[in-house]
């Protein structure tokens, strides 16, 4: 098999965000959060229902994202009833486990974000709760130590906690797609 040519100006990515188009408001939450906690600039980080996060324009999509969820230092799975019936949710999720490589899924906007939304081999992966904020700051501490991040005061990402443990609690908004 061809290894899979990365084309001219594509970026490295250390936070891959898998994730339900329903759920953008959460992910772009998510997103905040990680800037301002782990100090990841905007332009190492994909999530691509999210504006200034998306795929670059004319990128072969599935080639560009095989390539992003594999080589990413960081991939996030936002585990919600919407996310587990996407397709392109679930390929993710399997490629990265299927590949051995880490991941962190947060259960959010379930009943009471029941792990039982991961289902089969995922099932066996530790995931954290987005309405808990202690779970939150372990996810932080753990990608800090992943990324070698510089410390930054808890005070100062407080409030996106706040926000991302609110629309973790949260329903889809109706006439999300």
């Amino acid at each position: 098999m061809e290894a899979m040519r990365v084309s001219e100006g594509e970026r490295e990515i250390d936070l891959f965000i898998s994730h339900s188009n329903r759920d953008a408001d959460l992910a772009e939450a998510f997103i905040e959060l990680q800037r301002t906690a782990c100090s990841i600039p905007d332009t190492r980080i994909r999530c691509s229902s999210v504006e200034g996060y998306k795929l670059p324009i004319g990128a072969p999509t599935n080639d560009h994202l095989r390539h992003e969820v594999n080589a990413t230092k960081l991939f996030v799975g936002l585990i919600t009833p919407s996310s587990i019936e996407s397709v392109y949710v679930l390929f993710e999720l399997g490629a990265r486990w299927g590949a051995g490589l880490h991941l962190a899924p947060i259960l959010a906007r379930g009943k009471e974000q029941e792990a039982n939304l991961l289902k089969g081999p995922l099932s066996d992966i530790n995931a954290l709760n987005g309405t808990s904020s202690a779970d939150l700051h372990q996810l932080i501490s753990d990608f800090k130590n992943m990324l070698d991040a510089p410390s930054v005061n808890a005070a100062v990402y407080q409030k996106y906690i706040e926000k991302v443990v609110s629309l973790s609690k949260s329903a889809v908004k109706s006439g999300s797609t």
